[in-house]
C-alpha cells in the first residue's frame, strides 16, 4: 500500500435529516482508473523532460520542445478519453441530486465547512 492515502469522502452530501447521499459508483471507479493512468503518464513526462535536458521535477520553460514518444502520446490520449468520460458522470450525478433535493424540500441551505482548518484553531475545536 502506498504511503500517501487518497482522501475518502464518506458521502457526496449529508442532508439536515441525517440522510447521506452516496456518490455514483461509476465516478469512484473512473477516478481509480484515472489514478492508475496518470502515474505512468507522469513518469513518461519526467523521462521526456530529461531527454529535453531538464532535471527531474524541473518546470518546463515556455517554448521548450518536449520530445513525446509514441507510448506517451497513447497514454495522453487514454487520459484525455478518461477525463472526457468523468465530466458527464459528475455533471449527471449533481443534476440528479439537485433535482431530487428541489423536489423534496422547500428551503435549501448549503454549508461547506473546512473541518480540518477548524480543528487547527483551538477556539473552534
Amino acid at each position: 500500500m502506498s504511503a500517501v492515502k487518497a482522501k475518502r469522502r464518506s458521502a457526496l452530501a449529508t442532508l439536515s435529516t441525517g440522510e447521506k447521499i452516496a456518490g455514483p459508483k461509476a465516478y469512484a471507479t473512473a477516478l481509480k482508473t484515472l489514478r492508475q493512468v496518470s502515474k505512468p503518464f507522469s513518469r513518461k513526462m519526467e523521462a521526456a523532460k530529461e531527454r529535453a535536458g531538464l532535471k527531474p521535477g524541473e518546470a518546463i520553460s515556455k517554448g521548450l520542445p518536449i520530445p513525446w514518444s509514441k507510448n506517451m502520446q497513447k497514454t495522453q490520449r487514454r487520459l484525455a478519453r478518461l477525463n472526457a468520460r468523468i465530466a458527464p458522470i459528475r455533471a449527471n450525478a449533481l443534476h440528479q441530486w439537485t433535482t431530487l433535493l428541489v423536489e423534496r424540500f422547500d428551503v435549501i441551505a448549503i454549508e461547506d465547512l473546512n473541518v480540518a482548518g477548524m480543528l487547527k484553531n483551538h477556539k473552534l475545536a
